[in-house]
């Protein structure tokens, strides 16, 4: 993923970008081809309760701090066997992200429905822009 650090693209088409500085692009390499699944989750304060991350609420404040991601929104795109891009624009249909930190999960979906394991997780900073 490049550039980690981008703002949003307004003037793009959601979920396309090119040609501008703003925005970024997903690469992925697959065996065959199949759907892949871009899972994005915010980054919000978390605290261990019960020896498990939750979200921060006033009751809880006081325990220790953990990461806590909140998801955000999901798209999809046919991708082919081999190497696949997928430009980001900031933007899921209609919906603008709110500037800050997220991670990507990709789920692949062959033809015959089977899901790969969660992987390539990427992090990234959505910068207010």
């Amino acid at each position: 993923m490049q550039p980690r650090r981008f703002a949003i693209d307004h003037s793009g088409p959601p979920e396309v970008q090119a040609g501008v500085a703003r925005g970024t692009v997903f690469r992925y390499d697959l065996s065959k081809k199949a759907d892949v699944f871009f899972f994005l989750d915010r980054g919000a304060k978390g605290r261990v309760v019960g020896g498990h991350c939750r979200r921060e609420t006033r009751t809880n404040r006081r325990y220790k701090a953990c990461p806590f991601y909140v998801r955000s929104g999901s798209f999809k795109q046919a991708g082919k066997e081999g190497m696949n891009v997928k430009p980001f624009s900031g933007r899921i249909g209609k919906r603008t992200l709110a500037p800050a930190h997220y991670k990507v999960t990709l789920v692949a979906v062959d033809d015959m429905g089977n899901p790969s394991t969660p992987g390539s997780v990427m992090r990234f900073t959505l910068l207010r822009g």
